[in-house]
């Protein structure tokens, strides 16, 4: 038999040991073997599940699905993390978030146009004519500005369709306009110049406006907005 003096240095050390994973760490490890011989999860006083490991390190999923270790969440908090929102670029068209607008963007508004989900980030960067819904008009507009086509974008966009030089009315001069349109248009001023809606102004949506205006033909209509 050790004498009880022999054990004495061991014991303040349990102690201390014990505290802490009761109290200090606020855990109550429940060392029970499971059916399958392991030891059962470290739960919280309350008898909930806890995420924390028996070496005391935690891991969180943030909104974005990144773990981060217990020094992350100690310095910001778990509950800011798990409620950050996504970081955007701020890049009108830039859909797929990566900085740069490429085809990439024209693949993923097609995407967003067919009904797949995305997070506020890609939504406000498709959303190029500030409707509220991504459309083919949208869809439009992002391939133009993938292509250098366009400039501006992600704005209200209140000219009606066929109103090429933004006088607020349909007639020859925006037929006109369609026919030199420029190589670089703002975006707004290219939704309505493309009258037939197809994504490219060209001299059909000239004689789609003079056909209208003249002998009473269809009415321009452009791509949904």
């Amino acid at each position: 038999m050790v004498p009880s003096s022999a054990r004495a240095p061991f014991a303040v050390p349990i102690l201390v040991l014990g505290a802490l994973l009761s109290t200090g760490c606020g855990l109550i490890l429940d060392t029970d073997l499971q059916s399958d011989g392991g030891v059962s999860d470290a739960r919280a006083p309350d008898g909930s599940p806890d995420s924390a490991r028996l070496d005391g390190s935690r891991d969180a999923t943030g909104s974005d699905g990144m773990v981060l270790d217990s020094l992350v969440m100690d310095s910001l908090g778990a509950d800011a993390i798990a409620d950050a929102p996504p970081t955007c670029t701020g890049l009108c068209g830039d859909v797929n978030q990566d900085g740069m607008l490429d085809v990439a963007d024209e693949r993923r508004v097609r995407e967003l146009t067919a009904g797949a989900g995305a997070n506020a980030c890609e939504l406000a960067a498709a959303d190029v004519l500030l409707t509220g819904t991504i459309t083919d008009a949208d869809g439009h507009i992002v391939s133009a500005l993938v292509e250098g086509r366009v400039s501006g974008g992600c704005a209200p966009c209140d000219l009606p369709c066929g109103d090429a030089n933004g006088d607020g009315s349909l007639d020859l001069g925006d037929s006109t306009t369609i026919t030199s349109f420029p190589v670089v248009a703002d975006f707004c001023r290219y939704w309505a110049a493309d009258t037939n809606g197809d994504g490219v102004v060209s001299s059909m949506d000239a004689e789609l406006v003079t056909d209208f205006v003249l002998r009473g033909g269809v009415e321009p209509t452009c791509a949904l907005r």
